[in-house]
């Protein structure tokens, strides 16, 4: 049980920091975009 509990953390960890990722990369896309403008 421990084992799945801890593999489920890792994977929930994993697509934060994906999620993350993608919303950093969009910010600053659009930031990018505004100081173009």
């Amino acid at each position: 049980m421990w084992v799945s509990f801890t593999l489920l953390m890792t994977e929930n960890r994993i697509s934060n920091n994906k999620i993350k990722v993608s919303v950093f990369s969009v910010i600053l896309a659009n930031t990018e975009q505004v100081t173009l403008i």
